[in-house]
């Protein structure tokens, strides 16, 4: 019995050694920016280190839908010119999403806001005319979600996180997700834009892509 519990403490001290030792071997990597390190997360920060880091390009913070060219620069205008406003737009309160602080944050989403490709989210300024009445003054995009839509280097929702890793390399970050810390994100970033690719529950396949201009 004596030697039955001391094998099995030896057991234990063994697989806590083997937990501190990848916990510490993932520190190691200034990518990563976990507050906890999982089984799933540890085996993904192994092969993404296994890559180098790529240049990206102005392309690769695009996305085109319907032969039209969406990224940083791009205006509500323009969109609305090319594409019209979405058939439910009206019904879905101008694709409100939030009023705060002076600010309204909406969206355009095609091709319908029931079923969409892609969201094009905006933020517009809330102004007052010399009569009292309300108005949006500056509007700017700020982001994109890609839904049902493949990246500039072909990358959709459903691929394995090794063809992520193929595609763009390593990340300049390994975190939660903002939106909903049980899933991890792989960021590629350029100056101030960035492309987040969240992960499923496994760390095995996209989940969701968003272009991030300017979300903060």
């Amino acid at each position: 019995m004596k030697k039955i519990l001391l094998y099995v403490f030896i057991l234990l001290i063994a697989v806590a050694c083997n937990e501190k030792e990848d916990n510490t071997n993932a520190d190691q990597y200034s990518f990563v920016q976990l507050s906890e390190i999982s089984l799933e997360a540890s085996i993904l920060i192994e092969k993404a280190s296994d890559y180098e880091v790529m240049q990206l390009s102005e392309f690769d913070f695009e996305v085109v839908y319907s032969d039209v060219t969406i990224s940083k620069e791009t205006t509500h205008e323009s969109i609305q010119n090319a594409l019209g406003y979405p058939e439910d737009y009206y019904y879905n309160n101008k694709g409100n999403i939030s009023t705060a602080n002076g600010y309204r944050r909406w969206e355009l989403s095609y091709p319908d806001y029931s079923d969409p490709v892609v969201r094009v989210i905006f933020l517009s300024k809330q102004e007052v005319d010399e009569n009292g009445n309300e108005y949006y003054g500056d509007t700017y995009i700020v982001g994109v979600s890609m839904l049902n839509i493949e990246t500039y280097r072909g990358l959709k929702v459903g691929d394995t996180v090794e063809s992520v890793l193929e595609l763009y390399g390593q990340p300049a970050i390994i975190q939660e997700y903002r939106a909903n810390q049980d899933y991890i994100e792989l960021v590629y970033t350029d100056s101030d834009k960035k492309l987040e690719v969240v992960l499923d529950r496994t760390c095995s396949e996209v989940w969701y892509m968003f272009l991030d201009y300017r979300m903060e």
